[in-house]
C-alpha cells in the first residue's frame, strides 16, 4: 500500500520528526508499507491503481503489481 500525506502530517508520522525538516516540500509524500496479510473487507478487487479521479477520498497503488503477491515469496 502506499501512504500518501501532506508535508505537515508526514513529519508528525515519522519516529524522527527531525528527518521530515529535510524533505524538499511537495503536496504529498509517499510510502511504501509492507502489511502482513491483504486488507479485508467487499467492494472493487485490488488492481494497480485504485485512486479515483476527483475523490476526497485517498486511494492506492498495488506496488506489487501481483494482487496475490506476498512478501513472503519475494516477487
Amino acid at each position: 500500500m502506499v501512504l500518501a500525506t501532506p508535508h505537515f502530517v508526514t513529519a508528525r508520522l515519522m519516529k524522527h520528526a527531525a528527518l521530515a525538516a529535510g524533505f524538499s516540500y511537495a503536496p504529498w509524500a509517499v510510502a511504501n508499507i509492507t502489511l502482513d496479510s491483504l486488507p479485508g473487507g467487499t467492494g472493487a478487487g485490488l488492481s494497480w491503481d485504485n485512486v479515483v479521479f476527483d475523490s476526497p477520498l485517498l486511494g492506492y497503488v498495488v506496488a506489487t503489481r501481483s494482487p496475490r503477491c506476498a512478501r513472503r515469496t519475494r516477487c
